[in-house]
């Protein structure tokens, strides 16, 4: 940029005006770090755990009650993905009376032998 020999007419205090004005427009810019809420996501395992212990609390469960504390849809997953996981390892059962009636779970043949801890994929067949 070629040099000018005509003086600026700005004053300091003009451009400490202008540098203030400058410095507040970088920084309302800025995106405000704000922490998000993590919500606690629940396993696979640790859902059936809950499953088994209410089972045998309650000798038998309904399974609408399996989501009614649900606050997502992960743990709306997770907790039918338990349901099926147990089930397919006849550690419960199921049973509806009527058609589209309540359908209660039960302890199955396997409840007992069955360590919930090993479910993973790893297992699967």
């Amino acid at each position: 940029m070629p040099r000018s020999d005509t003086p600026l007419d700005v004053t300091l205090a003009e451009m400490l005006v202008a540098l203030q004005r400058r410095m507040h427009l970088v920084l309302t810019f800025e995106p405000e770090t704000t922490a998000l809420p993590v919500t606690p996501i629940i396993t696979v395992p640790e859902m059936a755990d809950r499953i088994r212990a209410r089972i045998s609390s309650e000798q038998t469960l309904v399974f609408d009650s399996l989501f009614a504390g649900a606050r997502s849809r992960v743990a709306l997953l997770v907790a039918l993905w338990a349901v099926l996981e147990l089930l397919k390892r006849r550690v419960i059962v199921a049973e509806q009376g009527t058609l589209f009636g309540t359908i209660i779970l039960s302890a199955g043949p396997q409840f007992a032998a069955t360590a919930l801890t090993a479910l993973d994929s790893s297992e699967d067949q």
